[in-house]
C-alpha cells in the first residue's frame, strides 16, 4: 500500500488541512429561499450577515466597506472568503514596498554607520520574504473556507495559520529599528494591517457569529464520528495499531530503539556527510514518509536554516550535551535578532531529539538566538538551548517541549508561537552587573491570536554563578513584548530566585500591563508565593478551570491525529495533579 505522509504540504502550510483534520461535511444553515423572494428581504439578510460578521472586529468601518462585495447572499462562506481575498489582494499589492524603501533609505534615513545600514537593508530584504510567506497561511484558511463547518471544527488549526499569517509582518516590522524607516513600512502597508486584523477576528469567532445568525452547525456526535471516519481513511492501522503509513524505522521511532536514518552526519567522516547543511541540501525535494537525519556527537559550527519546503523532518543526536549546533552570531556585532540563530526551523512537522543548540556570544552580544522555530506542529525531546539573551525564539506556529533545559538571561524564551515547555529545567544564568533576567517575553499583537508561552511541570532555578547574587541580580517570570502577549506557569517549581513582584513591565509600553494575560496556577517552590505579584490588570492566579485552555490537550490542539503522540514524545495532556 502507498504510504500516506504525515505531513502532507500543499504550500508547506496546508499539510494539516490536507491531512490531519477534517476534509469534506455539510453544513446545515437556514439558508435563505431560492425561490421568488422579495429583494429587499435579501438585501436586508445579506446587511445583517455583514454586520454580524463585523461585529467582532476591531475596524467595523474596513471590516462593512471589505464586504460590501456580498450581494443577496446568506452563505457565510461567501462572507469569509471576501474577507479573506481581500487580506491576500492588499498583502500583495505590498510585495514591492520593502524594495521601494530599500531605494528610499538615502533620504529616509541618510548618513547611517555601515553596520546599521546593513542591518536595515536586511531587515527590508527579510521583509519581502515574509510578506509572501503571509499568503501560504492565508491559502491554507481559504481552503477550509468552502465549509464553513469544517472551519469551526478546525478552528485552531485555523486560528494558528492566521497567527502565524499575523506574526510574519509583526516580524517585519520588529526587525525595522530606525524609526523614520519603521515608519514608512506602516504607512505603505495600509489597510492590510487592519484587514489581517478583521479577518483574524472573523474566523477565530466564526462558532458565536454563526449562532447569532441562527445557523445551526453539525460539530456533534455525527461531525466528530465523520472526523473519526477521515482520519482512519488517512491514517489506516494495522493490526497493531500504526498508521500503516509509517516505516519500520518510524515504528521504532515512536519507541526508544534506536532508527535506521536517511543519512548520517559525522564530522570525523564517518556519515554520508561531515555537515548538517549538506545533508540538509541533499534531501529530496519530495520524500513519501518521514526523513531521518542521524547528527553523530561533535559540535557543529554552522548556521543552520531548514527550509519551509523540507516538511515532516526528524533529527536526532547522540545527546544534548554530544551532538551540538553551535554559533556566535549576535545584535552587536550587526546581525539582526532572528538572522543570529544558530539553528533556524521553518518546515512543519519537524521532529529533533537528543540534540543541543548553542549561541556562545554571550551577555555581551545582547540578542543572541541559540534556536528559532517559524513553524507549525514542532516537537523536541530531550534538547538543550544555551544561550544568554533571546536564546529560544518560538516565533509562530504550535510546538511542544518536552524533557529539555532552556538557559538564558533576558527573555530567553521569546516570541508568538502557541508553546508548551513541559518537564523542562530552565536555569536562569548569570546576566551582566547592570542587566536584569526574564524568563520570557511574549509576543502577541491581537486578542484572537492563538498564541502563548505556557511553561508547565517544569523547574525554574538558578545556575551556579547566579546562585551567590540570585537576590540582587533580579529574576523575574517574563514581562509583556507586545500589548496582547500571553504567558501562563502552572505546576511548576520556581526558585527563590523569583523577585516577590514576579513579573516586570516593558520598558516604555506600561499599556500591555493592562491587555496582556499572564497568570499563575499551582505552582510550588519559594517563588511560587503570589501574595506580593504586581497589580496589573493583565496578572491573575487562575483556578483549574481556566487553566485548563492551556494544556496541552487545548493550546496545541489539531482534530484528527494526535501529532505529538505520533512523534513518540510522552506528554500530559492535562493537568500532573489529578
Amino acid at each position: 500500500m502507498a504510504k500516506k505522509v504525515l505531513i502532507g504540504a500543499v504550500s508547506g502550510i496546508l499539510l494539516v488541512a490536507a491531512v490531519i483534520g477534517v476534509v469534506g461535511g455539510v453544513m446545515r444553515s437556514q439558508k435563505a429561499s431560492s425561490g421568488s423572494g422579495d429583494g429587499g428581504s435579501q438585501l436586508s439578510s445579506s446587511a445583517k450577515y455583514v454586520s454580524t460578521f463585523c461585529q467582532p472586529t476591531q475596524y467595523r468601518d474596513t471590516c462593512e466597506r471589505t464586504l460590501s462585495k456580498v450581494s443577496n447572499t446568506t452563505s457565510p462562506n461567501e462572507v469569509i472568503q471576501i474577507a479573506i481575498n481581500a487580506t491576500k489582494d492588499a498583502i500583495r499589492a505590498r510585495f514591492d514596498i520593502p524594495d521601494k524603501i530599500l531605494k528610499d533609505i538615502p533620504s529616509l534615513a541618510p548618513n547611517l554607520p555601515q553596520r546599521n545600514l546593513s542591518m536595515l537593508q536586511d531587515a527590508l530584504t527579510d521583509c519581502k520574504q515574509l510578506l509572501e510567506d503571509t499568503i501560504d497561511f492565508l491559502d491554507a484558511t481559504y481552503a477550509l473556507s468552502d465549509n464553513v463547518e469544517d472551519l469551526v471544527l478546525r478552528s485552531n488549526d485555523v486560528v494558528t495559520w492566521m497567527t502565524s499569517m499575523n506574526l510574519q509582518v509583526s516580524s517585519c516590522l520588529d526587525g525595522i529599528e530606525h524609526p523614520a524607516v519603521h515608519q514608512a513600512m506602516i504607512k505603505e502597508l495600509g489597510n492590510s494591517t487592519e484587514l489581517r486584523s478583521n479577518a483574524l477576528s472573523m474566523v477565530a469567532q466564526a462558532s458565536k457569529v454563526l449562532q447569532a445568525l441562527g445557523i445551526q452547525l453539525n460539530t456533534g456526535a455525527d461531525s466528530r464520528r465523520r472526523l473519526l471516519a477521515h482520519e482512519e481513511a488517512v491514517y489506516e492501522r494495522d493490526s497493531e495499531g500504526y498508521p500503516t503509513w509509517f516505516t519500520t524505522a518510524d515504528r521504532k521511532l515512536l519507541g526508544q530503539e534506536i532508527v535506521t536514518p536517511n543519512v548520517v552526519v559525522a564530522k570525523d567522516g564517518s556519515g554520508t556527510f561531515k555537515t548538517i547543511n549538506d545533508a540538509l541540501n541533499a534531501m529530496p525535494a519530495t520524500y513519501p514518509g518521514r526523513y531521518i537525519i542521524y547528527v553523530k556527537a561533535g559540535i557543529y559550527d554552522e548556521k543552520v536554516l531548514i527550509d519551509k519546503k523540507k516538511t515532516n523532518l526528524f533529527m536526532y543526536g547522540d545527546g544534548s550535551k554530544k551532538t551540538i549546533v553551535t554559533g556566535n552570531a549576535n545584535y552587536i556585532a550587526g546581525v539582526k535578532t532572528d538572522q543570529t540563530a544558530s539553528f533556524a526551523v521553518q518546515a512543519p512537522g519537524f521532529i529533533c531529539k537528543n540534540m543541543g543548540f548553542r549561541n556562545t556570544a554571550g551577555p555581551e552580544g545582547h540578542q543572541a538566538v541559540a534556536f528559532r522555530i517559524n513553524a507549525d506542529l514542532a516537537v523536541l525531546v530531550r534538547c538543550r538551548f544555551d544561550g544568554y539573551q533571546d536564546t529560544l525564539y518560538v516565533q509562530s506556529g504550535r510546538h511542544f517541549f518536552r524533557n529539555c533545559v532552556v538557559s538564558g538571561t533576558i527573555d530567553f524564551i521569546f516570541g508568538g508561537g502557541a508553546t508548551v515547555l513541559q518537564n523542562c529545567l530552565i536555569i536562569v544564568r548569570r546576566p551582566m552587573d547592570n542587566q536584569f533576567s526574564a524568563v520570557t517575553a511574549a509576543a502577541g499583537d491581537l486578542p484572537d491570536e492563538n498564541s502563548a508561552i505556557v511553561i508547565h511541570n517544569s523547574r525554574i532555578l538558578p545556575d551556579k554563578r547566579l546562585f551567590p547574587d540570585r537576590f540582587t541580580l533580579k529574576t523575574y517570570l517574563g514581562r509583556p513584548w507586545k500589548a496582547y502577549a500571553k504567558t501562563v506557569v502552572m505546576e511548576t517549581l520556581i526558585g527563590d530566585l523569583i523577585q516577590p513582584d514576579g513579573w516586570k513591565a516593558w520598558d516604555g509600553e506600561p499599556d500591555h500591563c493592562n491587555t496582556a494575560y499572564y497568570a499563575e496556577f499551582q505552582n510550588r517552590g519559594p517563588g511560587a508565593d503570589t501574595r506580593f505579584r504586581v497589580r496589573w490588570p493583565a496578572f491573575r492566579v487562575i483556578n483549574r478551570q481556566e487553566a485548563q485552555q492551556f494544556t496541552v490537550s487545548n493550546l496545541l490542539y489539531t482534530p484528527g491525529a494526535d501529532w505529538i503522540a505520533l512523534s513518540g514524545a510522552p506528554q500530559i495532556k492535562g493537568f500532573r495533579r489529578a
